[in-house]
């Protein structure tokens, strides 16, 4: 049972994150596609990290006045 509550936090939940952050960095429009690719790449390579820099970014960008 201890093995399965591991897995699952070691392995399935940062996945999660990263496939969610993915799909929103797809979703903004906003950013280029050269901007994509790199956060994309970033999120892959440091998933956690890469995940969490991303909605950062986005929350920095959105509280920006045109």
């Amino acid at each position: 049972m201890q093995l399965a509550i591991a897995i699952l936090l070691v392995i399935i939940f940062p996945l999660l994150v990263d496939v969610i952050t993915i799909l929103y960095i797809f979703k903004n429009q906003k950013i280029s596609q050269s901007k994509k690719l790199l956060w994309i790449l970033l999120v892959c390579l440091l998933p956690m990290i890469g995940a969490i820099g991303y909605f950062m970014y986005l929350k920095s960008t959105q509280n920006m006045k045109p």
